[in-house]
């Protein structure tokens, strides 16, 4: 196989790290947005008040992103801690038949979907 400029190995450790950083804007995001769903001038909307709708999509997009940062980190792990085969890191990454490829595919289908 020839040489890459930018590997895949390096690609997922770069994509989790860039990820992160991004889920925890994510997380600061949602916090401003729960308040601003929940509250209005210091007090307490009334739950006929709350837009649910937004509450709902606010928080499926947390849901998805988590999930997929959660297992981006453990096809990392994987990867480079437990994957012992010929090939290492490199075969992992690359099939795309392993259970962890098709379930981010999946979560980012989802995030489709809503936008």
């Amino acid at each position: 196989m020839a040489e890459q400029v930018f590997p895949i190995t390096e690609a997922q450790l770069t994509g989790l790290f860039v990820e992160s950083i991004t889920f925890g804007i994510h997380i600061v995001t949602l916090g401003y947005c729960l308040h601003a769903l929940f509250r209005k001038g210091g007090r307490w909307k009334r739950w006929s008040d709350v837009h649910w709708g937004m509450v709902a999509v606010s928080l499926t997009l947390f849901i998805v992103a988590t999930f997929d940062v959660t297992l981006g980190f453990y096809h990392n792990v994987k990867a480079f801690v437990f994957y012992t085969s010929p090939g290492g890191a490199l075969d992992e990454f690359t099939n795309i038949s392993e259970w962890v490829n098709v379930c981010r595919v999946g979560s980012l289908s989802c995030c489709e979907y809503y936008q």
